[in-house]
């Protein structure tokens, strides 16, 4: 199957068993319609480390909301599509947090 025809809840499951399986703790919400809006898909942390990633279908869009989330919490929250699969498992097996510089700097 093409990541094109990947739904997103198909997707968010394959994401969340790959981080389970790596020792990630990993948050979502089930039924966000419950939620504050624009809250990401998910929040993982492991030894110190901590993800914030909201995820799309191949040509899903981002809400207003999601992005004030975004750019409220900077370099550790991220995009991700299905075509991203990659990136996502070197991630989920690496230890180290995004490579940002340190406030100031």
């Amino acid at each position: 199957m093409s990541v094109n025809y990947i739904a997103e809840q198909d997707f968010q499951r394959t994401v969340i068993d790959m981080a389970q399986a790596f020792r990630w703790k990993v948050y979502y919400v089930p039924d966000s319609r419950r939620s504050p809006s624009g809250y990401l898909d998910l929040t993982l942390a492991r030894n110190g480390i901590i993800h914030f990633w909201e995820l799309k279908s191949q040509k899903g869009r981002i809400t207003p909301a999601q992005q004030e989330w975004l750019d409220a919490l900077g370099p550790w929250a991220r995009v991700y599509r299905p075509s991203d699969l990659d990136e996502i498992e070197a991630t989920i097996m690496n230890d180290s947090p995004p490579n940002i510089l340190p406030l100031g700097a």
